[in-house]
Protein backbone atom coordinates (compact mmCIF):
# COMPACT_ATOMS: atom_id res chain seq x y z
CA UNK A 1 0.00 0.00 0.00
CA UNK A 2 2.51 2.65 0.76
CA UNK A 3 4.90 1.62 -2.24
CA UNK A 4 1.31 2.13 -4.35
CA UNK A 5 1.17 5.30 -2.44
CA UNK A 6 4.52 6.42 -3.08
CA UNK A 7 4.30 5.93 -6.93
CA UNK A 8 1.63 7.76 -7.22
CA UNK A 9 3.06 10.84 -5.51
CA UNK A 10 6.63 10.01 -7.83
CA UNK A 11 4.02 10.32 -10.90
CA UNK A 12 2.41 13.72 -9.11
CA UNK A 13 5.47 15.48 -8.34
CA UNK A 14 6.80 14.59 -11.90
CA UNK A 15 3.98 15.64 -13.66
CA UNK A 16 4.67 18.94 -11.67
CA UNK A 17 8.24 19.10 -12.99
CA UNK A 18 7.38 18.23 -16.58
CA UNK A 19 4.87 20.88 -16.49
CA UNK A 20 7.52 23.64 -15.62
CA UNK A 21 10.02 22.69 -17.70
CA UNK A 22 7.97 22.20 -20.88
CA UNK A 23 7.04 26.22 -19.57
CA UNK A 24 10.55 27.52 -19.19
CA UNK A 25 11.61 25.37 -22.83
CA UNK A 26 8.55 27.46 -24.54
CA UNK A 27 9.49 30.94 -23.03
CA UNK A 28 13.21 30.39 -24.06
CA UNK A 29 12.25 28.53 -27.63
CA UNK A 30 14.49 31.12 -29.28
CA UNK A 31 17.30 30.40 -27.00
CA UNK A 32 16.72 26.35 -27.12
CA UNK A 33 17.40 27.23 -31.18
CA UNK A 34 20.63 28.46 -30.81
CA UNK A 35 21.82 25.74 -28.75
CA UNK A 36 24.24 23.04 -30.73
CA UNK A 37 23.57 19.69 -32.14
CA UNK A 38 21.58 17.88 -34.27
CA UNK A 39 18.01 16.94 -32.98
CA UNK A 40 17.42 14.05 -34.52
CA UNK A 41 20.62 12.89 -33.08
CA UNK A 42 19.89 13.78 -29.74
CA UNK A 43 17.20 12.36 -29.43
CA UNK A 44 18.57 8.92 -30.61
CA UNK A 45 21.03 8.88 -28.35
CA UNK A 46 18.63 9.73 -25.43
CA UNK A 47 16.59 7.12 -25.86
CA UNK A 48 19.64 4.66 -26.12
CA UNK A 49 21.33 6.25 -23.46
CA UNK A 50 18.25 6.02 -20.92
CA UNK A 51 17.56 2.23 -22.08
CA UNK A 52 21.10 1.24 -21.06
CA UNK A 53 21.08 3.32 -17.85
CA UNK A 54 18.23 1.00 -16.83
CA UNK A 55 19.90 -2.33 -16.69
CA UNK A 56 23.13 -0.32 -14.55
CA UNK A 57 25.22 1.70 -17.67
CA UNK A 58 25.83 5.18 -15.55
CA UNK A 59 23.95 8.12 -17.50
CA UNK A 60 25.63 10.83 -15.88
CA UNK A 61 29.41 9.60 -16.62
CA UNK A 62 28.84 9.02 -20.38
CA UNK A 63 26.88 12.34 -20.65
CA UNK A 64 29.18 14.47 -18.96
CA UNK A 65 31.83 12.61 -22.25
CA UNK A 66 29.62 13.05 -24.73
CA UNK A 67 28.88 16.89 -24.01
CA UNK A 68 32.31 18.12 -23.36
CA UNK A 69 34.03 16.31 -26.45
CA UNK A 70 31.22 18.12 -28.60
CA UNK A 71 30.54 20.98 -26.79
CA UNK A 72 27.32 20.71 -26.02
CA UNK A 73 26.53 22.06 -22.76
CA UNK A 74 29.05 25.19 -21.02
CA UNK A 75 30.70 24.16 -17.72
CA UNK A 76 27.80 26.52 -15.71
CA UNK A 77 25.00 24.51 -17.09
CA UNK A 78 26.32 20.67 -17.08
CA UNK A 79 25.14 20.08 -13.39
CA UNK A 80 21.79 21.42 -14.52
CA UNK A 81 21.73 19.76 -18.05
CA UNK A 82 22.00 16.49 -16.59
CA UNK A 83 19.45 16.56 -13.69
CA UNK A 84 16.80 17.82 -15.75
CA UNK A 85 17.87 15.40 -18.53
CA UNK A 86 17.47 12.12 -15.99
CA UNK A 87 14.73 13.45 -13.88
CA UNK A 88 11.50 12.00 -15.78
CA UNK A 89 13.43 8.78 -17.19
CA UNK A 90 14.61 8.24 -13.95
CA UNK A 91 10.90 8.30 -12.50
CA UNK A 92 9.79 6.33 -15.23
CA UNK A 93 12.49 3.32 -14.03
CA UNK A 94 11.49 3.74 -10.31
CA UNK A 95 7.69 3.33 -10.64
CA UNK A 96 8.31 0.42 -13.40
CA UNK A 97 10.66 -1.69 -10.46
CA UNK A 98 9.10 -0.55 -7.13
CA UNK A 99 5.51 -1.99 -8.85
CA UNK A 100 7.30 -5.77 -9.10
CA UNK A 101 9.46 -5.47 -5.46
CA UNK A 102 8.35 -5.85 -2.01
CA UNK A 103 10.77 -3.29 -0.32
CA UNK A 104 10.40 -2.54 3.23
CA UNK A 105 8.13 0.64 3.59
CA UNK A 106 9.93 2.39 6.52
CA UNK A 107 13.20 1.71 4.99
CA UNK A 108 11.79 3.48 1.55
CA UNK A 109 10.49 6.84 3.57
CA UNK A 110 13.14 7.50 5.30
CA UNK A 111 15.92 7.02 2.39
CA UNK A 112 13.46 9.05 0.11
CA UNK A 113 13.27 12.11 3.03
CA UNK A 114 17.16 11.89 3.71
CA UNK A 115 17.14 12.42 -0.23
CA UNK A 116 15.09 14.99 -0.95
CA UNK A 117 16.57 17.07 2.20
CA UNK A 118 20.36 15.86 0.67
CA UNK A 119 19.12 17.48 -3.23
CA UNK A 120 17.89 20.24 -1.99
CA UNK A 121 21.10 21.02 -0.07
CA UNK A 122 22.90 20.59 -2.99
CA UNK A 123 21.64 22.61 -5.60
CA UNK A 124 21.51 25.35 -3.13
CA UNK A 125 25.76 24.86 -3.10
CA UNK A 126 26.04 23.88 -6.54
CA UNK A 127 23.95 27.11 -7.89
CA UNK A 128 26.36 29.53 -6.55
CA UNK A 129 29.89 27.63 -7.56
CA UNK A 130 32.21 29.36 -9.99
CA UNK A 131 32.99 27.16 -13.73
CA UNK A 132 35.88 25.95 -12.72
CA UNK A 133 34.74 25.05 -9.41
CA UNK A 134 32.02 22.72 -11.09
CA UNK A 135 34.86 21.93 -14.24
CA UNK A 136 36.54 20.31 -11.13
CA UNK A 137 33.72 18.31 -9.97
CA UNK A 138 33.06 16.78 -13.05
CA UNK A 139 36.96 15.31 -12.80
CA UNK A 140 35.62 14.19 -9.61
CA UNK A 141 32.28 12.61 -10.49
CA UNK A 142 34.05 11.21 -13.66
CA UNK A 143 37.31 9.61 -11.08
CA UNK A 144 34.62 8.57 -8.36
CA UNK A 145 32.48 6.42 -11.44
CA UNK A 146 35.67 5.13 -12.77
CA UNK A 147 36.52 3.83 -9.47
CA UNK A 148 32.92 2.62 -8.30
CA UNK A 149 32.19 0.99 -12.12
CA UNK A 150 35.71 -1.10 -11.81
CA UNK A 151 34.88 -2.58 -7.93
CA UNK A 152 31.67 -3.47 -9.46
CA UNK A 153 33.24 -5.33 -12.55
CA UNK A 154 35.86 -6.93 -10.48
CA UNK A 155 33.48 -8.39 -8.14
CA UNK A 156 34.57 -7.21 -5.30
CA UNK A 157 31.37 -5.85 -4.10
CA UNK A 158 29.52 -8.44 -1.61
CA UNK A 159 26.81 -9.71 -3.96
CA UNK A 160 23.80 -8.51 -0.98
CA UNK A 161 22.05 -10.74 1.11
CA UNK A 162 18.33 -11.61 2.09
CA UNK A 163 17.25 -8.26 3.51
CA UNK A 164 14.42 -6.62 1.91
CA UNK A 165 15.25 -3.36 3.74
CA UNK A 166 17.18 -1.67 7.03
CA UNK A 167 16.32 -1.44 10.88
CA UNK A 168 18.66 0.31 13.56
CA UNK A 169 21.57 1.40 13.10
CA UNK A 170 22.01 0.47 9.26
CA UNK A 171 18.63 2.18 8.78
CA UNK A 172 20.77 5.69 10.22
CA UNK A 173 23.80 4.86 7.92
CA UNK A 174 21.18 4.43 4.73
CA UNK A 175 20.06 7.54 5.92
CA UNK A 176 23.18 9.78 6.02
CA UNK A 177 24.32 7.82 2.86
CA UNK A 178 21.51 9.01 0.66
CA UNK A 179 21.57 12.67 1.82
CA UNK A 180 25.20 13.17 1.05
CA UNK A 181 24.95 11.21 -2.21
CA UNK A 182 21.66 12.88 -3.17
CA UNK A 183 23.54 16.00 -2.68
CA UNK A 184 26.52 15.12 -4.83
CA UNK A 185 23.90 14.04 -7.58
CA UNK A 186 22.73 17.72 -8.14
CA UNK A 187 26.08 18.49 -9.25
CA UNK A 188 26.79 15.58 -11.63
CA UNK A 189 27.91 12.39 -9.35
CA UNK A 190 26.41 9.08 -10.96
CA UNK A 191 25.09 8.57 -7.14
CA UNK A 192 23.10 5.22 -8.36
CA UNK A 193 26.08 2.44 -8.50
CA UNK A 194 27.45 4.18 -5.56
CA UNK A 195 24.04 3.44 -3.71
CA UNK A 196 23.93 0.18 -5.01
CA UNK A 197 27.06 -0.22 -3.60
CA UNK A 198 26.45 0.52 0.15
CA UNK A 199 23.37 -1.31 0.17
CA UNK A 200 24.94 -4.12 -1.03
CA UNK A 201 28.01 -3.85 1.40
CA UNK A 202 24.73 -3.69 3.93
CA UNK A 203 23.46 -6.68 3.48
CA UNK A 204 20.79 -5.80 1.06
CA UNK A 205 18.54 -7.89 -0.97
CA UNK A 206 19.87 -7.55 -4.51
CA UNK A 207 16.04 -7.75 -5.58
CA UNK A 208 15.43 -4.66 -3.84
CA UNK A 209 18.26 -2.55 -4.10
CA UNK A 210 17.89 -1.31 -7.78
CA UNK A 211 14.98 -0.30 -7.05
CA UNK A 212 15.44 1.32 -3.24
CA UNK A 213 17.98 3.46 -5.29
CA UNK A 214 15.53 4.48 -8.40
CA UNK A 215 13.04 5.06 -5.75
CA UNK A 216 15.20 7.39 -3.41
CA UNK A 217 16.88 9.71 -6.59
CA UNK A 218 13.34 9.69 -8.17
CA UNK A 219 11.66 12.66 -6.14
CA UNK A 220 15.69 14.16 -5.76
CA UNK A 221 15.80 14.56 -8.97
CA UNK A 222 12.53 16.22 -9.59
CA UNK A 223 12.61 18.63 -6.85
CA UNK A 224 16.38 19.63 -7.60
CA UNK A 225 15.86 19.59 -11.31
CA UNK A 226 12.80 22.12 -10.63
CA UNK A 227 14.80 24.14 -8.89
CA UNK A 228 17.75 24.67 -11.74
CA UNK A 229 14.45 24.98 -14.05
CA UNK A 230 13.08 28.31 -11.97
CA UNK A 231 17.60 29.24 -12.33
CA UNK A 232 17.54 28.56 -16.15
CA UNK A 233 21.27 26.92 -15.77
CA UNK A 234 20.34 24.06 -17.92
CA UNK A 235 20.45 23.05 -21.97
CA UNK A 236 16.63 23.22 -23.22
CA UNK A 237 17.19 21.05 -26.14
CA UNK A 238 18.97 18.29 -24.25
CA UNK A 239 16.22 18.75 -21.63
CA UNK A 240 13.73 18.35 -23.48
CA UNK A 241 14.57 15.76 -25.70
CA UNK A 242 16.02 13.52 -22.50
CA UNK A 243 12.56 13.91 -21.34
CA UNK A 244 10.36 12.70 -24.09
CA UNK A 245 12.66 10.17 -25.93
CA UNK A 246 15.17 8.91 -22.94
CA UNK A 247 11.48 7.99 -20.84
CA UNK A 248 10.65 6.11 -23.77
CA UNK A 249 14.07 4.27 -23.62
CA UNK A 250 13.34 3.98 -20.37
CA UNK A 251 9.83 2.60 -20.51
CA UNK A 252 11.08 0.30 -23.29
CA UNK A 253 13.83 -1.56 -20.95
CA UNK A 254 11.45 -1.84 -17.83
CA UNK A 255 8.57 -3.40 -19.38
CA UNK A 256 9.84 -4.96 -22.53
CA UNK A 257 13.56 -6.24 -21.99
CA UNK A 258 13.79 -7.87 -18.58
CA UNK A 259 17.11 -8.67 -18.75
CA UNK A 260 20.52 -7.68 -20.55
CA UNK A 261 23.89 -8.63 -20.27
CA UNK A 262 25.65 -5.32 -20.32
CA UNK A 263 29.17 -6.72 -19.27
CA UNK A 264 31.25 -5.75 -22.34
CA UNK A 265 29.74 -2.57 -22.43
CA UNK A 266 30.56 -1.33 -18.87
CA UNK A 267 34.05 -2.32 -19.76
CA UNK A 268 34.00 0.49 -22.84
CA UNK A 269 32.52 2.83 -20.63
CA UNK A 270 35.05 2.12 -18.19
CA UNK A 271 37.73 2.87 -20.48
CA UNK A 272 35.99 5.94 -21.92
CA UNK A 273 35.51 7.22 -18.41
CA UNK A 274 39.53 6.73 -17.45
CA UNK A 275 40.46 8.44 -20.68
CA UNK A 276 37.91 11.24 -19.98
CA UNK A 277 39.00 11.83 -16.43
CA UNK A 278 42.37 12.31 -17.82
CA UNK A 279 41.82 14.75 -20.70
CA UNK A 280 39.59 16.59 -18.59
CA UNK A 281 43.03 16.85 -15.91
CA UNK A 282 44.80 17.62 -18.24
CA UNK A 283 42.98 20.36 -19.77
CA UNK A 284 42.97 21.92 -16.49
CA UNK A 285 46.33 21.96 -16.02
CA UNK A 286 47.08 23.56 -19.28
CA UNK A 287 44.58 26.54 -18.29
CA UNK A 288 46.06 27.09 -15.04
CA UNK A 289 49.44 27.49 -17.07
CA UNK A 290 48.20 29.69 -19.38
CA UNK A 291 46.23 31.62 -16.94
CA UNK A 292 49.51 32.31 -15.06
CA UNK A 293 51.64 33.14 -17.65
CA UNK A 294 49.17 36.08 -18.73
CA UNK A 295 48.78 37.46 -15.31
CA UNK A 296 52.97 36.97 -14.85
CA UNK A 297 52.82 39.01 -18.42
CA UNK A 298 50.40 41.44 -16.84
CA UNK A 299 52.75 42.13 -14.00
CA UNK A 300 55.67 42.84 -15.51
CA UNK A 301 53.82 45.07 -17.77
CA UNK A 302 52.68 47.36 -15.08
CA UNK A 303 55.91 47.43 -13.55
CA UNK A 304 57.84 48.46 -16.51
CA UNK A 305 55.13 51.28 -16.80
CA UNK A 306 56.11 52.61 -13.24
CA UNK A 307 59.65 52.66 -13.65
CA UNK A 308 60.91 56.69 -13.22
CA UNK A 309 61.49 58.29 -16.76
CA UNK A 310 58.88 55.53 -18.70
CA UNK A 311 55.72 56.98 -19.44
CA UNK A 312 52.42 55.05 -20.86
CA UNK A 313 51.27 56.51 -23.97
CA UNK A 314 48.67 55.24 -25.62
CA UNK A 315 49.28 54.91 -29.87
CA UNK A 316 45.59 55.16 -30.53
CA UNK A 317 43.51 58.27 -29.82
CA UNK A 318 40.26 56.22 -28.65
CA UNK A 319 42.79 54.43 -25.97
CA UNK A 320 44.06 57.53 -25.28
CA UNK A 321 40.19 58.79 -24.33
CA UNK A 322 39.48 55.41 -22.86
CA UNK A 323 42.24 55.52 -20.23
CA UNK A 324 41.16 58.89 -19.53
CA UNK A 325 37.69 58.34 -18.92
CA UNK A 326 38.40 55.05 -16.56
CA UNK A 327 40.80 57.30 -14.47
CA UNK A 328 44.01 55.35 -15.32
CA UNK A 329 46.20 58.27 -16.84
CA UNK A 330 49.15 59.29 -14.55
CA UNK A 331 49.96 63.15 -14.18
CA UNK A 332 53.45 64.39 -13.89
Amino acid sequence: MVIKIYSIIVVLCNSIFAVLLFRKVWRKRREMSKEPGNPFLLALYSMGLQFLAAFGVSDFSVSIIVYKKFRLVEDKNLPGTLMNCCVIPVAVMAVGYLSVTDIDPVTLIVCVISGLLGALAGTSIISKMKSSSIHMLMIIALAMAAGTLLIRLLGLIPPGGSDMGFSGWKLVMAAIITFVLSGLSMGGFAVTALLLCFFYIMGLNPLAAFPLAMGTVSLACAFGGSRYVAQGNFNKKLALLSTVFGSLGAFIAVHFVKNLNTTVLQWAVLAVVVYSTVYMITERCKGKSVKSKSIKRESVKKRGIRKKGVKFEPKKKNEAIETVSKGECNYE
